[in-house]
């Protein structure tokens, strides 16, 4: 039985207990985890929720914050019990399937042995992400933001295949809306893909072709092309998920982390039926003479501002196989 299987098994199980003078109906989640955990229904209305209880002494040492249309968070300290307790609750039930899968990915995060102080950690850095994710999407993401995940993918690979998983997957600064999408010692790469024969770079700020101090700036141009046979959103997440797995396993969870911050959910899947294929794939370095806005070259009084790039004028950067693999190699 899936951890999932788990929670919507207790859930409808206390769906038949008689409601008592507490303010929810819990059972205790069996495992390891130094945090108690119980799945529970709400005494007014019934409404899903998992909660997380511990010490008071080991609770975290700031608020938890989180805000998303539907589901909602509360904090409770009992200083009579001296007990901690984080409440995750359904606030509208449609979304009951992506609040099932939330709840069992964060009793699932703070499974195992530890300290205290440390599962708390993991927890509110999980339901950050979650918080990130739920902003990102309503139902799915839409097909620009489908493009732009799987364009970051792509990357991913072409940069592991040369330079490792592991380094890569923690390079991955796209999702947590980094400067730049990937971020290495050496080199910075921001990842602008293409749908179909779009010529444009859309360039969002001043601050993203500005070259970091000792480093090097290449843009990478993953060019999708919409066809019968090639990869789904979900297949290509697969692909890089068994990869991961089977090369730098220890990086799992922080390609899970990132897919999530990038708002994608296995829940959504049958909604990314679309298929494409990487017509191309080229970048482009950043160097002197290189046309754009910089905090550098504007003026002072210009806040910030984003702008497009016509492609036919940056043929003397562009960068392609055994020279653009020498770029991937960090």
């Amino acid at each position: 039985m899936t951890r999932l299987d788990e929670m919507r098994a207790l859930w409808a199980n206390l769906a038949n207990v008689p409601a008592g003078g507490r303010q929810w109906r819990a059972r205790r989640i069996e495992g390891t985890s130094p945090l108690q955990r119980y799945a529970a229904l709400r005494h007014e209305d019934n409404a899903l929720t998992v909660i997380f209880e511990s010490s008071g002494h080991d609770g975290p040492s700031a608020r938890i914050r989180f805000e998303a249309d539907g589901l909602s968070v509360i904090e409770q300290r009992d200083f009579e019990r001296r007990s901690y307790r984080a409440v995750v609750s359904l606030e509208r039930g449609e979304l009951r399937e992506v609040f099932e899968v939330l709840a069992a990915d964060l009793v699932d995060v703070v499974d195992g042995g530890g300290r205290i102080e440390g599962a708390w950690h993991l927890l509110t850095t999980r339901l950050d992400a979650w918080q990130a994710c739920l902003r990102l999407r309503s139902r799915g993401l839409g097909r620009e933001a489908q493009i732009g995940l799987m364009g970051e993918l792509v990357c991913l690979t072409q940069i592991a295949d040369v330079s490792g998983y592991g380094p890569t997957v923690l390079a991955w600064q796209g999702p947590a809306r980094g400067l730049h999408d990937f971020v290495f010692s050496s080199t910075d790469f921001e990842v602008k893909a293409a749908a179909g024969a779009d010529g444009r770079i859309h360039v969002s700020s001043v601050d993203q072709l500005d070259i970091p101090d000792a480093s090097r700036l290449v843009i990478l141009r993953p060019r999708l092309l919409p066809t019968t046979n090639g990869r789904t959103l979900p297949e290509l997440v697969a692909t890089v998920r068994s990869s991961v797995a089977k090369h730098a396993p220890t990086v799992s969870a922080d390609l899970e982390m990132a897919l999530l911050r990038a708002g994608y959910l296995d829940v959504d899947a049958h909604l990314y039926g679309e298929r494409f294929d990487v017509a191309e794939f080229y970048g482009y370095e950043v160097l002197e003479g290189f046309p754009c806005l910089t905090r550098a070259t504007i003026p002072s009084a210009v806040v910030d501002a984003s702008y497009l790039l016509n492609e036919r004028s940056l043929m003397q950067f562009r960068r392609d196989d055994a020279s653009l693999r020498t770029l991937l190699t960090v």
